[in-house]
């Protein structure tokens, strides 16, 4: 990372990282990461993988990609049961969230299949979601090769930093879903012959010790469990978002969000803002944080190819 020789400034760092077009979440939750590094001069390297292949694989499985458009991954070791079964708990507590989620909940749940504790918390999933059907079905099959997919891309990052320097410490910073149990990089690692991983998680100041499971992680370490809210400092639109050609495609919307209540729906095609024109995620998101609290925010929709005019109002206030 040019940033760990002290010659990029954040503003300069995000720019040049393509952050937005790349990530999109609030930088202020990683920056003191990158700081830290900087300022040790610890060299930093980038794990993750165009979430657009992570999201087309989840739409169409992984073996419908040729060997171009899989961006230089080997195939992933497949799941074990264990972790498909895992995954499945996932996939149904998310079907679950749809249509009464709060921010909270997918904001912790990606839409891109990252797997959460949270989701192992909700056990009782078992019971409310049919999960032997769930894992016959084609679409969890390809919920199974985006998270797959995700795994092996980390997996293969972290090797090849371990090529460049066979005596290095390396230290992955990644969601908890890629580690629990060995399941998901740990695995993929594995498959690739390489044994020596430590899985270190954290966990709340209230939990109990003794009734953590053995095989969760090789270690915890303890946080405080209510840590102070993050701030939020603009306007949500409320939708995952990707790229395609004919405009910034709506992957999911939140329940109760400005888009929910502005009629804006999964699939749709937002085409343009505030009367700008916006052809990826990165230009819409820059207009949704020029808007004030209380705006109107005129947007043309692209749905089953007929073109709708609609208005995304925010509330007063932003907090």
């Amino acid at each position: 990372m040019p940033g760990s020789a002290g010659k990029l400034g954040e503003s300069e760092f995000l720019e040049q990282s393509e952050w937005l077009d790349l990530w999109g979440y609030d930088a202020d939750l990683y920056l003191s990461l990158l700081h830290f590094a900087r300022l040790n001069r610890v060299p930093m390297i980038a794990l993750n993988i165009d979430r657009e292949l992570v999201s087309k694989v989840g739409r169409q499985g992984w073996k419908s990609l040729d060997h171009e458009q899989r961006m230089g991954l080997s195939d992933p070791a497949p799941a074990s049961d264990e972790y498909r079964r895992s995954l499945a708990r996932l996939y149904a507590y998310k079907q679950e969230l749809r249509g009464h989620a709060s921010d909270e909940d997918l904001a912790e749940i990606d839409a891109n299949a990252d797997a959460d504790a949270n989701a192992d918390a909700n056990a009782d999933a078992d019971a409310d979601a049919d999960i032997d059907d769930i894992l016959e079905s084609e679409e969890f099959a390809y919920f199974v090769d985006a998270q797959l997919t995700w795994d092996r891309a980390m997996a293969e990052a972290i090797a090849a930093a371990l090529d460049r320097d066979a005596d290095a410490l390396v230290v992955g910073i990644v969601g908890r879903g890629h580690l629990e149990y060995g399941y998901g990089i740990p695995w993929q690692l594995a498959d690739m012959g390489i044994e020596e991983v430590r899985v270190l998680l954290p966990i709340d100041a209230d939990d109990d010790c003794d009734a953590l499971p053995k095989d969760l992680a090789s270690a915890v370490f303890v946080v405080d469990a209510e840590p102070e809210a993050v701030e939020v400092r603009g306007p949500l639109l409320g939708v995952m978002i990707e790229d395609s050609e004919q405009g910034v495609r709506v992957m999911e919307v939140v329940a109760g969000s400005v888009a929910a209540d502005a009629g804006i729906e999964t699939g749709d095609l937002i085409q343009s803002a505030a009367g700008f024109e916006v052809s990826s995620t990165s230009e819409l998101i820059a207009v949704i944080r020029r808007q004030a609290p209380g705006t109107w925010l005129p947007l043309r929709v692209l749905r089953d190819d007929q073109p709708r005019e609609m208005v995304a109002r925010f509330p007063k206030n932003f907090d």
